[in-house]
């Protein structure tokens, strides 16, 4: 597929989503946006509590489109990467890609298709809306196209990302020079990073769904939606490997005939706080993980799990940097 194709489609799904979240869509009830709602959370391999955050960002303020946009490039850039990893597309979504292409956006996928090329075909030190690059037929047009609209939005005010998920490169060293300072009492909002080996293997990492479960009691400054809030990232990450384990889990993988047991061990992990700003290293902690539930789904491949750390664990690790 073509890199253009498949940017429109992603574009086209994550707009379908904000509409559906603004219209009230919550998972579970089985209605069609319902059902669209839980096929991008599973086709992302996002937590569904994410859905929530995303909901609460849209319909904040009174700027209503805007706020559309904003949501929508997040979930775009999420689902273009799914695409690009070759995820099949969930029963519920193929309907909506079917036959979209650059050329065939409705105005508000435009948008979104226009702010994630210009982020992804900026070059380094660029600003990610200054250049489009668009693959296949018809480039030329599509590329003038988008550049209008992005001009239409008028002129670049940040080079934040377009959501709090978009601040993963920190973890690998990127700096955000918009970001505000983290400096002062607090609260400081923070987002949370991890590679979870237990729901994938590639290593990517991914935002903590457990910091997003209300039922958890995280603050605002945990699960701020809006890129131009956030002073720290924290970045979760396994150390050492697998020694001794503690239990077993029982699964039944498609690739093998019989259910398969794998072991747990115990996840030990290392959490770094770095501020979005520079990259300082405010804090490190390690935490001996001491959830020991086996997860409901494992990737097919996998060849052992690990105990993840507890909500109040991430609290007694950064909280105190995090809330002030």
């Amino acid at each position: 597929m073509e890199p253009a194709v498949r940017l429109a489609r992603s574009a086209t799904i994550a707009c379908r989503l904000v509409e559906a979240l603004a219209r009230g869509a919550v998972p579970g009830d089985g209605s069609a946006d319902n059902r669209l709602a839980e096929g991008v959370a599973v086709f992302t391999q996002l937590d569904p509590a994410q859905l929530a955050a995303t909901r609460r960002t849209i319909l904040s303020g009174n700027r209503l489109r805007e706020n559309l946009v904003t949501a929508a490039v997040g979930w775009a850039e999420a689902i273009d990467q799914a695409l690009i990893e070759g995820r099949p597309l969930p029963p519920d979504l193929e309907p909506v890609a079917e036959g979209v292409g650059p050329d065939r956006l409705d105005p508000l996928a435009a948008q979104v298709f226009a702010r994630v090329s210009a982020h992804e075909g900026a070059p380094a030190g660029r600003s990610p809306r200054r250049l489009i690059l668009v693959a296949g037929a018809g480039a030329v047009a599509v590329a003038l196209v988008a550049w209008l609209v992005v001009r239409s939005l008028g002129p670049e005010s940040s080079d934040l990302p377009f959501s709090a998920a978009g601040f993963a490169p920190a973890c690998e060293g990127t700096v955000f020079p918009d970001a505000p300072a983290y400096k002062g009492s607090g609260p400081h909002p923070t987002v949370v990073f991890d590679t979870d080996y237990n729901v994938q293997l590639s290593g990517k990492w991914s935002t903590v769904p457990e910091i997003y479960d209300a039922r958890n009691g995280f603050s605002g400054a945990w699960t701020s939606a809006n890129p131009g809030e956030i002073q720290a990232v924290a970045c979760v990450d396994l150390e050492g490997e697998p020694e001794g384990a503690i239990k077993e889990c029982p699964y039944n993988d498609r690739s093998r005939p019989e259910p398969t047991n794998l072991p747990m061990y115990r996840g030990e992990f290392a959490v770094r706080l770095y501020e979005a700003r520079t990259g300082r290293l405010i804090h490190e902690a390690h935490i001996s993980g001491e959830i020991m539930k086996c997860p409901k789904m494992v990737p097919v491949g996998a060849t052992h799990i690990y105990s993840t750390p507890s909500p109040q664990q991430y609290i007694e690790a950064i909280g105190r940097f995090v809330d002030g």
